[in-house]
């Protein structure tokens, strides 16, 4: 009775543990371009390169147009944008497990974008 109890026990915490585990994303999965939605005229656009490039568009704040370019490089569990400019923008993005989904944050503003297309 008591083997049963442990083996049961231990099942239980590896079973809590593995539920933590962030499936690891594939880098062709990611590949695209995300914004708000297709027909969304916010000017939010994310496009990650197979080459290790992207581009970055934000026209949200108008007093702050963002549009820039760079290298991207994976990064835990998603990638990150190198900055070469003096602009502040979200530089730090993670993706669903298909890849249909980026999320960032940067102080207290959270994005989500969604892939609209993929790049070819």
């Amino acid at each position: 009775m008591k083997k049963i109890n442990l083996v049961l026990i231990a099942t239980c915490v590896l079973f809590f543990l593995f539920s933590f585990t962030q499936k690891s994303t594939s880098q062709s999965n990611f590949i695209g371009v995300y914004g708000i939605s297709d027909s969304d005229n916010s000017q939010v656009k994310l496009t990650i390169y197979e080459n290790g490039t992207y581009a970055y568009i934000d026209l949200s704040n108008p007093n702050t147009p963002i549009n820039t370019t760079g290298k991207w490089f994976k990064k835990n569990h998603g990638i990150e944008l190198e900055n070469n400019s003096n602009l502040k923008f979200h530089d730090k993005w993670k993706f669903s497990a298909d890849g249909k989904i980026a999320t960032s944050r940067k102080g207290m503003l959270f994005y989500r974008l969604i892939k609209v297309n993929s790049c070819n």
